[in-house]
C-alpha cells in the first residue's frame, strides 16, 4: 500500500504546530501499519531549521503554470520532501504577513505546492494507491489528480482531512484558470463562496472521501451552522463525508506505568503543589485549560468561580498565549494563593502533560478542538474529564453512574451549562472524598482507555476501497 501524503504544515521541525504534529502521527502509524509513504510539505525558509540540514533532490516545472520549484530532503531514507520556491515560502508567517492578514496570493502560492508534490512524486515513480491531503492548504490534489494529473492518478482516490472547518481561503474569480480548477463548477454546488473561489469547497468537491477530525464534530458540522458557512455544501456531498477520530501518541502523553496508579498521581500532586506554591494537601485537584478552543469553558468557569472556592478543591488554571484574559486570571490566583495557581502552558512543552498527570479532574465544559485531544491525554494521565456530551470524542467516552463503575471514564453533561457542570463537579468531589473505591476504579478506567494513531491510520486505510 502506497500513501502520498500532501500537507501544508509537516515535517521534523525544532518547534511544530499542532497539524504538523498530527500530519507526522498519521504518517508515523501509516508506516508501522506495513504502508510505504511519502509526504510534501512547502520548505518554509523562516522556520528554526537550518536549510544546511537538506539537500536538493530534485528541480522541475509543475504543470498548472509552469512555475519552477525544487525539492529538498532532509536525508535520503526519510520519506518527508519539501517543496522550496523562495519567493512564495520565504516569508514572515505560513499563511499570514505579522499583522495576520492572509497573504493574497496563498491560492498561487498553495496550488504551486500541491502541482509540484504531485509531480515529482509522478517523476521519481511513486504513483500512490491513496492520496491523502490535509486542510485547504493541500485541498487542491483532488481537483489535479482527477483533472491536471488524470493521466497518472485518475484512479487513485484521494482522501481530504479537514482538522478545521474554520480555516479556508477565498479568492477572485479572475484566477479560476490560473489554479487549473473548471470554470464549470463555479456555482453554489461547486467551489463559489459569495462571489469568490473557496479552496476548501474545491476541495470537498473534488475528493473521493472527505474525513474530519473525530466523529462528533462531524456530527455537529452537519447538524448546526458552525463557522465555516458551508453546511448546507456538506449536507448535498454528505455521503462522503465522514468522521474519524484523530488518536494521541501514548508513549509522549502518559506519565505513568499504570501499576499503583493512584499513587502515582499523588506524588505528581504534590510536585505541583510544590511548584506552584499551592497548600500541601490531598485536596480534590481541578485543572482548567484556557485558550483559543476552551473559550466557553472560560465563560463557564467564571460564572461560578465564587462556587469553586466554597469547595474543598484547589484549582489549577492552565493559561497559553492566546488566551485574552490572562492577566485577570492571575490576578485572581494571587488573591486566593494556595488555593489557586496559574500554570503557564507556554514554559515547557511538558507543562500540559505535568498539568494532566497531577490532576484529579480536567474541567472542560466545551471545546472547539475538533478532535478533543485535550480529553484523551487527560484519560492517558487519569485525569477524569468533566465535560459537554458535545465534545468531539464523546461518543468513545462512558459517563459514570453507580450500575457502570467498571466501564465509566469520564463525567459527561448533557447540556453543559454552569449550573449542571457544578453538579457533576460535586458529584467527583464526593466520589474522591468518600468512596475512593469507586475513584480509583474511575481512574484505572481513564488511564486504561487507548485510542492510539495506529486505530486512526487503519480507519483512513480502509477508505481506499
Amino acid at each position: 500500500m502506497r500513501v502520498l501524503v500532501i500537507a501544508p504544515e509537516a515535517g521534523i521541525w525544532s518547534n511544530t504546530t499542532s497539524l504538523a504534529d498530527s500530519v507526522n502521527s498519521s504518517v508515523k502509524a501509516y508506516r508501522e501499519l506495513g504502508a510505504t509513504v511519502r509526504i510534501y510539505s512547502p520548505f518554509y525558509e523562516g522556520d528554526p531549521e537550518s536549510p544546511q540540514n537538506f539537500i536538493g533532490v530534485y528541480h522541475g516545472q509543475e504543470r498548472v503554470r509552469g512555475e519552477s520549484y525544487t525539492i529538498l530532503q532532509e536525508k535520503k531514507e526519510s520519506p518527508f520532501f519539501y517543496v522550496q520556491n523562495q519567493a512564495y515560502f520565504t516569508r514572515s508567517g505560513h499563511y499570514a504577513d505579522v499583522d495576520q492578514l492572509p497573504y493574497w496570493d496563498n491560492h498561487y502560492r498553495f496550488s504551486l505546492f500541491v502541482s509540484a508534490a504531485m509531480q515529482h512524486a509522478a517523476s521519481d515513480g511513486f504513483i500512490p494507491d491513496m492520496i491523502h491531503a490535509h486542510e485547504w492548504g493541500g485541498a487542491l490534489a483532488g481537483a489535479y489528480a482527477h483533472k491536471v494529473y488524470n493521466d497518472i492518478y485518475g484512479s487513485v482516490p484521494v482522501i481530504l482531512t479537514i482538522h478545521n472547518l474554520e480555516y479556508d481561503f477565498h479568492f477572485l474569480e479572475q484566477d479560476i484558470e490560473r489554479i487549473g480548477l473548471d470554470r464549470r463548477d463555479f456555482n453554489m454546488d461547486g467551489f463559489e463562496f459569495w462571489g469568490k473561489v473557496s479552496l476548501l469547497k474545491a476541495g470537498i468537491l473534488y475528493a473521493n472521501r472527505v474525513v474530519f477530525a473525530s466523529d462528533g464534530y462531524c456530527q455537529q458540522i452537519l447538524e448546526r451552522d458552525l463557522a465555516g458557512g458551508i453546511r448546507g455544501f456538506l449536507e448535498r456531498n454528505q455521503k462522503k463525508v465522514m468522521g474519524i477520530q484523530h488518536g494521541i501518541d501514548y508513549e509522549r502523553w502518559s506519565s505513568f506505568s499504570g501499576k499503583n496508579l493512584v499513587d502515582q498521581k499523588s506524588t505528581f500532586k504534590r510536585e505541583m503543589q510544590a511548584n506552584l506554591g499551592l497548600e500541601q494537601n490531598d485536596n480534590f485537584l481541578v485543572y482548567c485549560h484556557l485558550d483559543k478552543d476552551t473559550l466557553r469553558t472560560a465563560d463557564t468557569l467564571y460564572t461560578i468561580l465564587s462556587d469553586l472556592f466554597h469547595m474543598p478543591i484547589q484549582l489549577v488554571v492552565g493559561i497559553s498565549s492566546s488566551f485574552m484574559d490572562s492577566e485577570y486570571m492571575l490576578a485572581l490566583a494571587q488573591q486566593n494563593s494556595g488555593r489557586m495557581a496559574i500554570a503557564s502552558l507556554d514554559s515547557s512543552p511538558k507543562a500540559l502533560q505535568a498539568a494532566l498527570a497531577s490532576a484529579d479532574l480536567l474541567f472542560l465544559s466545551n471545546s472547539d478542538e475538533p478532535s478533543a485531544s485535550l480529553i484523551l491525554k487527560a484519560l492517558a494521565n487519569g485525569a477524569i474529564p468533566l465535560c459537554g456530551k458535545d465534545i468531539g470524542c464523546a461518543d468513545l467516552l462512558t459517563s459514570y453512574e453507580e450500575s457502570n463503575i467498571k466501564t465509566a471514564n469520564a463525567l459527561l453533561v448533557d447540556d453543559p451549562w454552569p449550573d449542571q457542570m457544578l453538579r457533576y463537579l460535586r458529584l467527583g468531589i464526593d466520589l474522591y472524598t468518600n468512596d475512593r473505591a469507586q475513584w480509583r476504579q474511575l481512574v484505572t478506567n481513564a488511564f486504561a482507555f487507548r485510542y492510539t494513531w495506529s486505530q486512526t491510520a487503519s480507519s483512513y486505510l480502509k477508505l481506499k476501497s
